[in-house]
């Protein structure tokens, strides 16, 4: 996989400071979301079909790349009307 070589070092507290208006040892590298064309060319592959399988690419990409946290969904919902 064409990661850049870096030694990641993510620390999700790092965004949590941030949150509770603390100051961090250092600005958090988050992104909110990356286009899922971009993450399958980074990764010189597409993503499994299997939901599990799917999280753990995701998350090895995210951590290769760096990033403090890992951005997640979920299709759970309010009934509105």
């Amino acid at each position: 996989m064409p990661y850049p070589d870096i030694e990641p070092e993510p620390d999700f507290s790092r965004l949590e400071a941030v949150f509770a208006r603390r100051v961090p040892d250092r600005v958090p590298f988050i992104e909110l979301f990356l286009d899922e064309p971009m993450m399958v060319a980074i990764r010189e592959a597409p993503f499994s079909p299997d939901a599990d399988q799917q999280a753990r690419e995701m998350a090895e990409l995210f951590l290769r790349l760096g990033y403090d946290y890992v951005p997640c969904a979920t299709s759970f919902g309010f009934p509105y009307r």
